[in-house]
């Protein structure tokens, strides 16, 4: 019995061994597989992402000439009335939501212009320009009616109008400059 034992003990380890050494194989064919399809798949992912990073850098320097034939002040146009319609919002900054000064802000640094954040402090840098003497592109100043001192900002378009984040329309809108002749107070050129 015990030599019984010892034989079947022998089979069952040989077989085990066999089994294992089988499975050693397949794990081995298994990780070369694996191998070959990451392989595969990191090629095409890179041929992938070097294809997008080329059609990016491609759109870019389009977008640049583009840009580049367009004037700062054509640019600050093209910016502001992409956001026609964004709702008004004391104290906003965007993306959604805007005051008048958030408003001018954003676009002009869009542009590459740094300004203040309100409409008062605005009021003070760059060329000071008059009514008449208004270029696209120009923030103008308003006052309000309780008051003379700077209350309102918009942008210029030329043709007597004027883009703005309006409080009373309650977003931002192009409206002509004679609806505010009464509060105008003056303009800066800052391109």
């Amino acid at each position: 019995m015990r030599k019984q034992y010892l034989i079947l003990s022998l089979i069952f380890a040989v077989t085990v061994l066999l089994q294992g050494h089988k499975f050693e194989e397949e794990i081995i064919y298994n990780q070369n597989q694996l191998s070959q399809w990451t392989q595969n798949i990191s090629e095409d992912y890179e041929f992938n992402i070097n294809k997008l990073i080329e059609e990016d850098n491609a759109l870019n320097s389009q977008e640049t000439l583009s840009s580049y034939h367009e004037s700062p002040s054509q640019y600050i146009e093209k910016m502001a009335k992409e956001k026609l319609g964004k709702i008004y919002k004391w104290g906003g900054n965007g993306p959604y939501a805007y005051d008048c000064s958030g408003f001018t802000k954003e676009v002009f640094e869009l542009n590459g212009i740094n300004i203040p954040r309100v409409s008062k402090e605005q009021a003070k840098v760059g060329l000071k320009v008059s009514k008449k003497n208004l270029k696209k592109g120009d923030l103008i100043f308003f006052n309000d009616k309780k008051s003379s001192a700077v209350s309102h900002v918009g942008i210029y378009l030329g043709n007597g109008k004027f883009i703005h984040a309006s409080k009373f329309h309650k977003q931002i809108v192009i409206s002509p400059l004679r609806e505010y002749r009464r509060f105008f107070k003056w303009g800066r050129r800052l391109t």
